[in-house]
Protein backbone atom coordinates (compact mmCIF):
# COMPACT_ATOMS: atom_id res chain seq x y z
CA UNK A 1 0.00 0.00 0.00
CA UNK A 2 3.03 2.29 -0.01
CA UNK A 3 2.23 3.90 -3.37
CA UNK A 4 -1.18 5.06 -2.17
CA UNK A 5 -4.42 5.63 -3.91
CA UNK A 6 -4.92 5.41 -7.65
CA UNK A 7 -6.95 7.11 -10.34
CA UNK A 8 -10.60 6.24 -10.82
CA UNK A 9 -11.74 3.84 -13.52
CA UNK A 10 -12.32 5.29 -16.97
CA UNK A 11 -15.48 3.16 -17.33
CA UNK A 12 -17.86 1.72 -14.74
CA UNK A 13 -17.77 -1.95 -13.77
CA UNK A 14 -20.23 -4.15 -15.65
CA UNK A 15 -21.39 -7.02 -13.40
CA UNK A 16 -20.78 -10.54 -14.66
CA UNK A 17 -22.76 -13.68 -13.97
CA UNK A 18 -19.67 -15.65 -12.95
CA UNK A 19 -19.58 -17.04 -9.40
CA UNK A 20 -16.60 -18.04 -7.28
CA UNK A 21 -17.44 -20.60 -4.61
CA UNK A 22 -15.17 -20.62 -1.57
CA UNK A 23 -15.82 -23.47 0.89
CA UNK A 24 -16.35 -22.45 4.50
CA UNK A 25 -13.29 -24.46 5.53
CA UNK A 26 -11.19 -22.39 3.12
CA UNK A 27 -12.36 -19.13 4.68
CA UNK A 28 -11.39 -20.38 8.15
CA UNK A 29 -8.04 -21.60 6.85
CA UNK A 30 -7.26 -18.24 5.20
CA UNK A 31 -7.71 -16.39 8.49
CA UNK A 32 -5.74 -19.01 10.41
CA UNK A 33 -2.87 -18.72 7.94
CA UNK A 34 -2.98 -14.92 8.08
CA UNK A 35 -2.82 -14.91 11.88
CA UNK A 36 0.96 -15.44 11.89
CA UNK A 37 1.40 -12.29 9.81
CA UNK A 38 -1.30 -10.34 11.65
CA UNK A 39 0.52 -10.88 14.96
CA UNK A 40 3.58 -9.19 13.45
CA UNK A 41 1.44 -6.48 11.83
CA UNK A 42 2.77 -7.06 8.32
CA UNK A 43 0.99 -7.42 5.01
CA UNK A 44 0.93 -10.87 3.45
CA UNK A 45 -0.45 -12.58 0.39
CA UNK A 46 -1.67 -15.97 -0.77
CA UNK A 47 -3.56 -17.53 -3.65
CA UNK A 48 -6.70 -19.57 -4.15
CA UNK A 49 -6.37 -22.29 -6.76
CA UNK A 50 -9.24 -24.35 -8.07
CA UNK A 51 -11.45 -25.35 -10.93
CA UNK A 52 -12.87 -23.03 -13.62
CA UNK A 53 -15.78 -24.31 -15.72
CA UNK A 54 -16.77 -23.30 -19.26
CA UNK A 55 -19.02 -20.50 -17.91
CA UNK A 56 -16.12 -19.00 -15.96
CA UNK A 57 -17.49 -20.09 -12.57
CA UNK A 58 -14.81 -21.20 -10.15
CA UNK A 59 -14.51 -23.44 -7.08
CA UNK A 60 -11.65 -23.00 -4.61
CA UNK A 61 -9.78 -26.27 -3.99
CA UNK A 62 -6.50 -25.04 -2.49
CA UNK A 63 -4.89 -22.18 -0.62
CA UNK A 64 -1.29 -21.61 -1.61
CA UNK A 65 0.95 -19.49 0.60
CA UNK A 66 4.12 -18.45 -1.25
CA UNK A 67 7.48 -17.55 0.22
CA UNK A 68 7.35 -13.78 0.60
CA UNK A 69 8.93 -10.73 2.13
CA UNK A 70 6.49 -9.02 4.43
CA UNK A 71 6.42 -5.41 5.63
CA UNK A 72 3.89 -3.19 7.39
CA UNK A 73 2.73 -1.62 4.11
CA UNK A 74 3.31 -4.26 1.43
CA UNK A 75 4.52 -7.75 0.66
CA UNK A 76 6.65 -9.12 -2.16
CA UNK A 77 6.68 -12.50 -3.86
CA UNK A 78 9.75 -13.17 -5.97
CA UNK A 79 9.75 -14.83 -9.39
CA UNK A 80 11.44 -17.84 -7.79
CA UNK A 81 8.67 -18.09 -5.17
CA UNK A 82 6.04 -17.94 -7.94
CA UNK A 83 7.88 -20.74 -9.72
CA UNK A 84 7.57 -22.80 -6.51
CA UNK A 85 3.83 -22.09 -6.49
CA UNK A 86 3.59 -23.31 -10.10
CA UNK A 87 5.54 -26.47 -9.26
CA UNK A 88 3.38 -27.17 -6.22
CA UNK A 89 0.19 -27.03 -8.29
CA UNK A 90 1.40 -28.55 -11.58
CA UNK A 91 0.12 -32.03 -10.66
CA UNK A 92 -3.45 -30.70 -10.76
CA UNK A 93 -5.83 -29.14 -13.28
CA UNK A 94 -6.26 -26.17 -10.95
CA UNK A 95 -5.85 -22.58 -12.04
CA UNK A 96 -5.22 -19.44 -10.01
CA UNK A 97 -8.70 -18.12 -9.26
CA UNK A 98 -7.88 -15.44 -6.67
CA UNK A 99 -4.99 -13.57 -5.17
CA UNK A 100 -5.51 -12.44 -1.58
CA UNK A 101 -3.53 -9.97 0.44
CA UNK A 102 -3.92 -7.86 3.53
CA UNK A 103 -3.84 -4.14 4.23
CA UNK A 104 -2.90 -2.56 7.57
CA UNK A 105 -6.19 -0.70 8.12
CA UNK A 106 -9.82 -0.67 7.03
CA UNK A 107 -9.10 0.56 3.48
CA UNK A 108 -9.66 -2.35 1.06
CA UNK A 109 -9.34 -0.62 -2.32
CA UNK A 110 -6.42 -1.61 -4.53
CA UNK A 111 -3.46 0.69 -4.25
CA UNK A 112 -1.34 1.57 -7.28
CA UNK A 113 1.24 -0.88 -5.87
CA UNK A 114 -1.42 -3.63 -5.78
CA UNK A 115 -2.23 -2.93 -9.43
CA UNK A 116 1.44 -3.34 -10.37
CA UNK A 117 2.04 -6.62 -8.52
CA UNK A 118 -1.23 -8.43 -9.29
CA UNK A 119 -0.20 -11.74 -10.78
CA UNK A 120 -3.20 -12.55 -13.00
CA UNK A 121 -6.00 -10.53 -14.56
CA UNK A 122 -8.03 -13.77 -14.83
CA UNK A 123 -8.13 -14.12 -11.04
CA UNK A 124 -10.09 -12.03 -8.57
CA UNK A 125 -8.02 -9.87 -6.26
CA UNK A 126 -9.17 -9.86 -2.66
CA UNK A 127 -7.98 -7.30 -0.10
CA UNK A 128 -8.46 -8.23 3.56
CA UNK A 129 -8.36 -5.38 6.14
CA UNK A 130 -6.47 -5.12 9.42
CA UNK A 131 -3.78 -7.63 8.38
CA UNK A 132 -6.47 -10.31 8.51
CA UNK A 133 -6.92 -9.96 12.28
CA UNK A 134 -10.68 -9.55 12.12
CA UNK A 135 -12.51 -12.38 10.42
CA UNK A 136 -15.68 -10.81 9.14
CA UNK A 137 -18.59 -12.48 7.48
CA UNK A 138 -17.03 -13.45 4.14
CA UNK A 139 -17.07 -11.50 1.79
CA UNK A 140 -18.49 -8.57 3.80
CA UNK A 141 -15.76 -6.09 4.68
CA UNK A 142 -13.32 -7.39 2.07
CA UNK A 143 -12.28 -5.60 -1.09
CA UNK A 144 -13.23 -7.89 -3.97
CA UNK A 145 -11.63 -6.64 -7.19
CA UNK A 146 -12.20 -7.82 -10.73
CA UNK A 147 -10.13 -6.85 -13.78
CA UNK A 148 -12.22 -5.28 -16.48
CA UNK A 149 -11.39 -2.80 -19.25
CA UNK A 150 -7.80 -2.37 -18.05
CA UNK A 151 -8.72 -1.61 -14.42
CA UNK A 152 -9.07 -3.45 -11.11
CA UNK A 153 -12.66 -2.56 -10.10
CA UNK A 154 -13.62 -2.88 -6.45
CA UNK A 155 -17.04 -4.49 -6.46
CA UNK A 156 -19.89 -2.91 -4.57
CA UNK A 157 -21.18 -5.07 -1.73
CA UNK A 158 -24.15 -6.53 -3.64
CA UNK A 159 -21.95 -7.44 -6.63
CA UNK A 160 -19.26 -8.90 -4.36
CA UNK A 161 -21.79 -11.08 -2.54
CA UNK A 162 -23.12 -12.43 -5.85
CA UNK A 163 -19.65 -12.85 -7.37
CA UNK A 164 -18.12 -14.72 -4.39
CA UNK A 165 -20.21 -17.17 -2.42
CA UNK A 166 -19.67 -19.67 0.35
CA UNK A 167 -20.11 -23.38 -0.04
CA UNK A 168 -19.18 -26.83 1.10
CA UNK A 169 -16.15 -28.88 0.21
CA UNK A 170 -12.59 -29.59 1.16
CA UNK A 171 -9.57 -27.43 0.57
CA UNK A 172 -5.90 -28.31 0.47
CA UNK A 173 -3.40 -26.00 2.15
CA UNK A 174 -0.06 -25.71 0.40
CA UNK A 175 2.17 -23.65 2.68
CA UNK A 176 5.44 -22.77 0.95
CA UNK A 177 6.29 -19.82 3.22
Amino acid sequence: MLDGRRAAAARPYVPTHRVMTVPTVAVRAVFELLSRYAQRRVEAGMFLYGDRNANGDTLARAIVVPRQRTHWGNYQVSAEAMQSVAQATEHTDWVNIAQLHTHPGAWVEHSSYDDKVANSVRALSIVIPWYGRHASSWPTGLGIHEWQDGYWHKLERAHAERRMQGGEGDVEVIDLA
